[in-house]
């Protein structure tokens, strides 16, 4: 053991030391309250975490990625759900052979890991303060309407598990980190699709992406380690038979989905064979071509997909891509809603409701 060294009290730097720290822990614990700042609309007060929002500042801070998304946004507000740790290691992130271990916060409805006869694996969009409560009621609804399935959502916030080793990449699993930028046949192929008035606005988005620090095709490598090492889901061929489930995702990580399907159908077909469903709501793969998405979905596993035809945010246009010539994509169109969660409230349709009558469809 190294001997402490004597210092003289009066000399010491309180702000460096643990001085004041189990109060101000305690004063952490009790903050609750978050306003969370929209780009598009009036400030919004909502209660936090406090366990999440203690974790999170606890961790050292760097603000990267879109700009007018804040790093953490905690809007877990009284979920039923069971809140469980997802361990799992991810290799060849920033083009290396290197593995790095994490922890990651999920969320658990239904049925036991033993006795689930279904099973459901959803993530949230890029604004994690936004979206992550989306899948949240679904989980609920769930859990009351088919208690042999087991619903799991995701909460893209991770905890780095090497603190003898701090990993720089910590905060490049925040979805605002990562998004690929469209390829210029993309980009051509959206353009020419947009309603007449919105290239401006489309362009100026696709802008913003250039502050991504990582790309979509790894946010699928996170989301595929977490689903065969954190859920023990669609596991590794040659070690046992792997478990069935549906990936759910909104906006953001429609595009991580995508990308998975795509990556995965290519490198590991034994998972890919594993998912038995996938439900989309409003995927945005700015970055794909008309084809790609067209190709990515065709023979593919039954897919549920929403979209109201006023979404300015993942264009309403993109929906004919997947669904034009796969009849095993099934579209819900909403008149208005823009990029809505869709979840009933505000007087919009509940994409809820959807979900539960395709999935007694689909049931093995």
């Amino acid at each position: 053991m190294t001997p402490g060294k004597l210092v003289d009290p009066d000399t010491v730097d309180s702000s460096r030391t643990q001085e004041g720290v189990p109060e101000l822990i305690e004063k952490l614990h009790r903050a609750n309250l978050e306003i969370v700042q929209q780009s598009d609309s009036a400030p919004l007060a909502v209660e936090n975490d406090p366990h999440l929002r203690l974790r999170r500042t606890l961790t050292p801070s760097a603000n990267q990625g879109l700009s007018r998304y804040n790093e953490a946004q905690f809007m877990i507000q009284g979920s039923t759900g069971k809140r469980v740790p997802l361990f799992f290691s991810v290799t060849g992130l920033d083009g290396t052979d290197g593995s790095l271990d994490f922890t990651m916060d999920a969320y658990v409805w239904g049925a036991s890991e033993e006795t689930a006869e279904r099973r459901l694996v959803a993530l949230h969009g890029i604004s994690a303060g936004v979206s992550r409560t989306r899948w949240h009621s679904l989980g609920e609804r769930l859990a009351k309407s088919r208690p042999t399935a087991r619903f799991v959502a995701l909460d893209w916030h991770s905890i780095d598990r090497t603190p003898e080793q701090p990993q720089s990449v910590f905060l490049t699993l925040l979805p605002k980190n990562l998004f690929s930028q469209p390829t210029p046949e993309g980009m051509k192929d959206l353009l020419e699709d947009l309603p007449p008035g919105n290239e401006e606005r489309m362009e100026k988005l696709v802008e913003s992406l250039k502050e991504c620090k990582r790309t979509t095709l790894d946010g699928s490598k996170i989301l595929k380690a977490i689903i065969q090492q954190g859920l023990g889901w669609g596991c590794v061929a040659g070690e046992g038979p792997a478990k069935p489930f549906t990936l759910c995702t909104k906006s953001w990580s429609g595009a991580v989905g995508m990308e998975l399907l795509q990556h995965a159908r290519e490198t590991d077909p034994s998972f890919v064979a594993a998912m038995d469903g996938m439900v989309a709501m409003h995927p945005a793969c700015f970055g794909m071509t008309r084809e790609t998405c067209r190709s990515i979905l065709a023979g593919g596993p039954d897919t549920l997909m929403c979209w109201a035809s006023d979404d300015n945010k993942a264009p309403y246009c993109m929906a004919k891509w997947f669904a034009e010539g796969n009849p095993n994509v099934r579209l819900v169109v909403y008149e208005e809603g823009g990029h809505h969660n869709f979840d009933g409230s505000g007087g919009l349709p509940n994409f809820n409701e959807e979900v539960e009558q395709w999935l007694r469809g689909t049931q093995p």
